[in-house]
């Protein structure tokens, strides 16, 4: 994961439109992406990346001849309170339906992808109620940060970009659920779980305001 830092005026720069399937297959072929490597270990599929252009979540291009990804996403750090102890929710572990585990070292309790003219506040809200199952209230939580990374751990082959922009939500008594929460998708179920967390780690963060927050 590279976070970027600047940005080559010079680039050429040209917007993809992809209008079936197989269109996007072979547009993969033509910029040579090793096909046989998605699917396998934690890396996605082809029909992820068309149900992503299909839902418009990302935008591809040509950028100096490689093919690029960008998606715009929201991502999010969940705190609790209790008995004087911070906890934080953290992605323990995804498995698929055919078996594989992946594991993933990410900085957000959650992130999720905008959909086309989509405002970050609401790709939030969605969000955790789609991952999660929680109904969130705007004093929950408060923006404080943004940036743009680069992030292949996807499709292997492509040069993908995000840019992010990240919160922090303290959850209510009524939101936390000591034993996790599980996320099902189509192709592999996702654990969430709650870790103890040292407040010095929360020194440079604002804290949100209002009756729900946990503070």
């Amino acid at each position: 994961m590279k976070y970027l830092l600047s940005y080559n005026i010079f680039e050429s720069n040209k917007e993809i439109t992809v209008n079936s399937y197989e269109e996007l297959e072979s547009l993969l072929n033509e910029y040579k992406i090793p096909l046989n490597k998605w699917g396998t270990s934690g890396f996605k599929t082809v029909k992820h990346l068309w149900n992503e252009i299909l839902e418009e979540e990302c935008v591809l291009s040509e950028v100096n001849g490689k093919l690029h990804r960008n998606v715009d996403f929201v991502g999010a750090r969940i705190i609790y309170k209790r008995d004087g102890i911070l906890y934080r929710i953290w992605e323990d572990r995804a498995i698929f339906k055919d078996g594989r585990i992946r594991v993933r070292q990410i900085k957000h309790s959650m992130a999720e992808k905008f959909k086309s003219g989509e405002d970050p506040i609401d790709a939030l809200i969605r969000g955790m109620k789609e991952e999660l199952g929680i109904e969130l209230s705007k004093n929950q939580f408060v923006f404080y940060n943004a940036d743009k990374i680069e992030n292949n751990e996807d499709y292997p082959g492509i040069f993908s970009f995000h840019k992010g922009y990240y919160y922090l939500i303290t959850f209510n008594d009524e939101q936390f659920n000591p034993e996790g929460y599980v996320e099902k998708q189509k192709d592999k179920t996702i654990y969430f779980v709650w870790r103890k967390l040292a407040p010095k780690s929360l020194g440079h963060y604002p804290i949100p305001l209002g009756k729900d927050s946990a503070f």
